[in-house]
């Protein structure tokens, strides 16, 4: 009796162990099937959509980033960087923009997701492949098109954006190193705010650095930070006046960037983003 009772209880055992393993395949199923409709849709929206996607990628997949799937699609990212360029290096047949910027979301999907144990991986393969140099090319030519292509240059500036996080301290170099940073800071004077908001997300987040700080006050980017306190966009004002209080630290009270005055008056004001 003692031994049918070990038996039964053994059997249920592993019987609830082959329900928890049938329930956990189906949260990784389910998962990977959103992340793929998701990965899909970017691909057919623009605009502000567009952005919030971007946007929504990285905040909801940062819990599940330091998975080998994640891993494995870094592992994509030489190929990706080739389908960046004019002209494909393997055939030298030219490469047209909409395949240009369906390679950027795809790039831009990726680094939205890593995290942890990631984020090392994905910066030696951007310094490996140059990716800074490129996404910065290539967003150059779509901002120098009348009218700009949003959807094409959304993404590239998402990959711009993600260099400090994912290389922190290395990251920020690259950033000034490959004229990225002067590149965002030039997207301050787009009238698109898509193209602000990134703008003035990378000056408010690189203004803590002395030479970054050189180059916003050489650009005489302040003004403009400035007027970008009458935006309709929160993250837009919110985020000016962060780089301005940060740049006025660096600087030190009483220099060029001292805007202790207007920022008491200018407050986020309570517009819908």
């Amino acid at each position: 009796a003692a031994k049918a009772k070990g038996r039964m209880e053994g059997w249920m055992e592993g019987k609830a162990l082959h329900i928890a393993a049938i329930a956990i395949q189906r949260v990784s199923r389910g998962r990977c099937s959103r992340r793929l409709a998701t990965k899909g849709r970017l691909h057919t929206v623009s605009g502000v959509a567009l952005l919030e996607m971007l946007e929504g990628v990285r905040l909801s997949h940062a819990a599940a980033s330091n998975s080998a799937r994640v891993s494995r699609d870094l592992e994509r990212l030489p190929e990706l960087v080739l389908r960046l360029g004019k002209t494909s290096k393997r055939s030298l047949t030219p490469t047209s923009m909409p395949e240009r910027a369906t390679a950027a979301k795809d790039v831009a999907f990726v680094f939205c997701e890593v995290s942890g144990e990631n984020e090392a991986k994905a910066f030696r393969l951007i310094q490996a492949t140059n990716l800074a140099t490129a996404v910065g090319k290539l967003a150059r030519e779509v901002l120098a098109t009348s009218p700009v292509d949003t959807s094409a240059l959304y993404p590239l500036l998402a990959i711009i954006s993600n260099l400090p996080t994912l290389g922190r301290a290395e990251g920020e170099k690259l950033l000034k190193s490959s004229g990225c940073f002067q590149l965002m800071i030039d997207c301050l004077y787009s009238t698109d705010a898509g193209v602000q908001y990134y703008g003035v997300a990378a000056v408010s987040n690189m203004s803590h650095d002395a030479e970054a700080v050189k180059t916003v006050r050489a650009q005489k980017a302040a003004a403009q930070l400035e007027k970008l306190l009458d935006s309709n966009n929160r993250h837009i004002i919110q985020f000016s006046i962060q780089a301005l209080e940060n740049v006025n630290d660096v600087q030190g009270k009483g220099g060029l960037f001292d805007f202790g005055r207007k920022k008491k008056t200018q407050r986020p004001k309570p517009h819908e983003s």
